[in-house]
């Protein structure tokens, strides 16, 4: 390693005040360092700016001035003064601070001031301010920490000429990197890689970075990758395979990271999801992978989403269609996740958002200019042909092409659909409508939308308000915590959301017996607040637990034909479960029926 210092440096650490004009050490050209009027013409063979340091990382010729940008010429570094990892030390550090020998230089006894090398180096490191590479650079075999913990580094600039075709190791290598937002690893060459662990870990406020290009048929670990990134928000392993040998702990732990793209996975995926509390969305093939935990975090219901995972299937991540899931065990459970192939897994929202389109007219469809093109209807209901949804309205060019989206309810499944789901505009009106079953296998307890018509009642305190956009102000009447059997119940109306995207129930009060009973207005659909007050799932066992007992009858519209009656706190035997319009009732082992309502009987 050959190195020089500025004569100012040497001046300052030699106690000097008078400016040296020129020091030459071995095997350099004199670098000249301007400090007075007197030596304004004084020309240098490498740059006029003083405080420079300079030398070379294997053929790779560097210097830095005194703003800490540090510029690498073309060549290739070599891996002959790699540290063994301290922890907290810098390669780049390393660098400026030694020789050939892996001793200090002069530099590195100036800045360090007797240090030692390793203290040194973090001197040396935290003056580094930007990277820049002037020439293609090739990247040792072992680029461990090789950008590794520069404090105060903004950016490396031209990272795509940095060629790592021959690299294998990457542990570290861009991470502890505070004040860096993004980072142009989209040309790396990943294919001799064997580890990417911890790669980008620490990187703060880093919130770009393309790894859709890596390819990674000898990968083992990538634990840790981009541990602590808290503002990088997609991770997109287009090309990327992950053997079932490859270590992924913790891979997006402690980021913002909410989507994550998997393609080509068979990878271990134990704890692949420690800490990913920001995850909202990923896609990966489970049937091919060595399924375990993956620590994948439950979803917290709010007013946007409803506490599940959901499948896209069919439908789109707006409107997911496929299959559900009550936490991120389930999702990773052989037993209950039964998808085979490429999925896409996201929050269930509460409310799904319906996108119609509306494609440009298909220049081999002839349009007729003078004649307008009819508007299509959809439709969503219920088998007894009562609306679970508000109508939407399609419109297009005449001859464009339509698609009218299927929308999933809690609770329910598509049954059959009437008129073109798909299709063109025309002269005429046309209309679809999706006919939704009751899915009482899978719909649950924790159905979170409530279709229009349907009761719901108020497990916690809320508040009726006369708009959709809660207020102090809007606030009608505020209704107490009850016990189960006087939970005060509402008939849904429809839908609302508030100015900042909330859903909202549009309601009306049916407490018969209270002086709220028949007020309207609005409450939250939130599921932790409110639920519905008929049971969708079949029980082996109920117990009555109104006061004044339930009857049974001989058909579900428990109308006529009361058979008997039961007191509060028997327990009756549950044959199955069924739909009556908007509700449901339990048909017991001896052929009666009785309610479903969580009012009247509880599950035991």
């Amino acid at each position: 390693m050959k190195w020089q210092a500025t004569a100012l440096l040497f001046g300052l650490t030699l106690g000097v005040a008078q400016p040296i004009s020129a020091v030459v050490l071995p095997n350099f050209a004199p670098v000249v360092t301007a400090k007075a009027a007197a030596d304004a013409d004084t020309t240098s063979t490498d740059t006029d700016d003083a405080d420079e340091v300079q030398g070379s990382f294997g053929t790779s010729h560097f210097y830095m001035k005194s703003d800490g940008v540090l510029h690498f010429g073309a060549g290739t570094f070599d891996d002959l003064r790699f540290f063994a990892n301290y922890g907290d030390e810098s390669q780049m550090g390393r660098v400026l601070v030694t020789d050939d020998g892996v001793n200090l230089n002069d530099y590195g006894v100036a800045i360090g001031k007797g240090a030692n090398t390793h203290e040194a180096a973090l001197i040396a490191a935290k003056k580094i301010t930007r990277i820049v590479l002037d020439g293609p650079v090739t990247a040792p075999v072992n680029s461990n920490n090789l950008f590794d913990n520069l404090p105060n580094l903004t950016g490396i600039d031209n990272l795509n000429l940095l060629n790592t075709t021959q690299v294998t190791s990457m542990d570290h290598m861009l991470a502890g990197l505070p004040k860096v937002t993004s980072l142009d690893v989209s040309k790396f060459d990943t294919s001799r890689v064997t580890t990417l662990a911890s790669m980008f870990s620490g990187d703060k406020i880093l919130s770009s970075v393309d790894v859709s290009n890596f390819e990674t048929p000898n990968l083992i670990n990538a634990g840790y990758m981009f541990n602590r990134d808290a503002a990088l928000k997609e991770v997109n392993f287009a090309k990327a395979t992950f053997s079932k040998s490859v270590v992924l702990n913790s891979l997006i732990a402690h980021t913002g990271v909410e989507k994550i793209g998997l393609k080509d996975f068979a990878g271990n995926t134990s704890g692949i999801f420690n800490q990913a509390s920001a995850l909202k969305q990923f896609s990966m093939d489970f049937s091919a992978s060595t399924q375990t935990t993956g620590n994948l975090p439950n979803v917290k219901a709010t007013d946007e989403y409803t506490g599940k995972w959901r499948a896209v299937g069919k439908g789109t991540v707006g409107n997911p269609l496929g299959q559900t899931f009550d936490s991120g065990a389930d999702v990773f459970s052989d037993r209950i996740n039964q998808i085979t192939g490429m999925e896409t897994y996201v929050w269930e929202p509460v409310t799904p958002v319906i996108e119609p389109t509306t494609p440009d007219v298909d220049p081999a469809t002839p349009v007729v200019p003078t004649e307008s093109a009819q508007p299509v209807t959809v439709h969503y209901v219920d088998n007894d042909g009562k609306k679970l949804a508000d109508d939407v309205t399609l419109t297009g060019k005449l001859g464009a092409s339509y698609q009218a989206e299927e929308l999933g309810f809690s609770g329910y499944k598509l049954a059959s659909t009437d008129g073109q789901a798909k299709g063109t505009f025309t002269t005429n009106q046309q209309s679809v409508t999706f006919h939704y079953a009751p899915d009482l296998v899978s719909g649950g307890d924790a159905d979170t939308i409530a279709p229009l018509t349907s009761v719901v009642y108020a497990t916690k305190k809320i508040s009726l308000y006369s708009s959709k956009n809660f207020s102090k102000k809007a606030r009608k009447v505020t209704y107490s915590k009850q016990k189960r059997t006087n939970r005060p119940m509402f008939v849904v109306t429809g839908y609302a959301k508030s100015k900042q995207g909330y859903k909202r129930y549009k309601v009306k009060d049916v407490n018969h017996e209270s002086k709220t009973d028949g007020k309207t207005g609005y409450i939250t659909t939130k599921h932790a607040y409110v639920a519905p007050v008929y049971y969708a799932v079949k029980h082996k066992k109920i117990q009555v637990i109104n006061p004044k007992g339930v009857n049974s009858y001989k058909n579900k519209a428990l109308k006529t034909h009361k058979v008997k009656h039961y007191k509060k706190g028997q327990t009756l035997n549950v044959k199955k479960i069924v739909s009556y319009h908007l509700t449901t009732r339990y048909q017991l082992t001896n052929g009666k029926y009785v309610t479903a309502n969580k009012k009247l009987v509880i599950a035991k």
